[in-house]
């Protein structure tokens, strides 16, 4: 599920021969009225409603749906390539949480992270390269009421950019030169990703996107 500004997309898939497949994709406006539409003036009821009108018209039941994926938009995580020793479990993730806190917002709750090691530093001995995802508990607990108020339960948090990254991957693999570029064009914010072999991940959220298109062009 994407619990985007102007939509809610919702994704179902299944396995053909063990590999994923999409069976449906549905999605609704957060809004009545697109005419008086205004994202600043989203309220988590749109949300949960809007969520709670694609179950019934597609006759899901949220209880029954195990597991449910829902993804953190760029704007609400950190995603950053470090490059950081070589060394062993517990001492790498309490080196990360510290480096986390650098990232993410300071709204007055604990980091929450993960980490993916890409491998050796092709650079610097004794070095590896590790992707870092991190948010706060209060960003994670805004979604899950979200999520829990519209009847689904214990859903799996997936960080937008890494999920985009990973269905290039998936569908395309990664070029052996040069580098991929993702830009997905939200409604109020975009996200821009670029990845190759070898190549620092780097993602960025941009404060431009669909809503601002559409104001220029009616000024005009």
């Amino acid at each position: 599920i994407d619990i985007g500004t102007a939509e809610v997309k919702l994704i179902e898939l299944g396995k053909v021969n063990d590999n994923p497949v999409v069976n449906k994709i549905y999605s609704k406006s957060t809004w009545d009225d697109i005419n008086t539409f205004d994202p600043d003036k989203l309220q988590k009821a749109n949300w949960v409603g809007t969520i709670k009108n694609i179950c019934a018209e597609t006759k899901i039941i949220p209880k029954k749906v195990k597991p449910l994926i829902a993804s953190v938009p760029g704007k609400n995580i950190s995603v950053k390539e470090v490059t950081t020793l070589d060394m062993r479990e517990e001492e790498l993730f309490q080196t990360l949480e510290f480096e986390a806190k650098k990232h993410i917002p300071l709204d007055g709750t604990e980091a929450v992270m993960d980490y993916h090691i890409l491998g050796k530093n092709l650079n610097e001995i004794d070095k590896i390269n590790v992707l870092l995802v991190a948010t706060t508990k209060n960003i994670i607990k805004q979604f899950g009421s979200i999520i829990s108020d519209s009847g689904f339960k214990n859903p799996i948090f997936d960080a937008e950019p890494i999920a985009l990254a990973n269905c290039l991957n998936h569908n395309y693999g990664i070029n052996d030169d040069g580098i991929d570029v993702i830009l997905n064009i939200g409604n109020t914010t975009s996200t821009l990703v670029v990845w190759g072999k070898d190549q620092t991940f780097f993602t960025r959220e941009l404060e431009i996107a669909g809503f601002s298109f559409i104001k220029d062009l009616m000024k005009k």
